[in-house]
């Protein structure tokens, strides 16, 4: 991310769009690809728990990613959400979890 779009993130609200996003950064074991996934928590985020009344208390959202360049290995990710759809646990098979800058450093990379 460049100079001019780090101050712009800093002084513009974040897009409507945005709020009920999570960006997923992975890499895969196999080929060590990073691969970026959105994940829209309002659609793909299934209840999992339930309280007495009926009103969903957490969430449960699974994806299979799997990387264009290198190989098809497909990584598993499940995600544990509360009531407020933040994430309590994460756990992955045939992947890693990796940050957002080591994504655009590779992105940065390959250009």
């Amino acid at each position: 991310m460049g100079f001019w779009q780090k101050l712009a993130a800093l002084i513009l609200p974040p897009r409507i769009e945005d709020y009920n996003v999570l960006w997923l950064y992975v890499r895969c074991d196999r080929c060590g690809e990073i691969i970026r996934n959105r994940v829209n928590l309002t659609s793909e985020a299934s209840a999992a728990a339930y309280d007495d009344r009926g009103r969903p208390t957490g969430y449960l959202v699974r994806k299979t990613l799997v990387g264009s360049r290198r190989c098809y290995q497909p990584i598993e990710v499940t995600l544990t959400l509360d009531a407020r759809r933040h994430v309590v646990e994460q756990a992955i098979e045939g992947g890693q979890f990796v940050t957002a800058e080591e994504y655009e450093a590779q992105e940065a990379e390959e250009s």
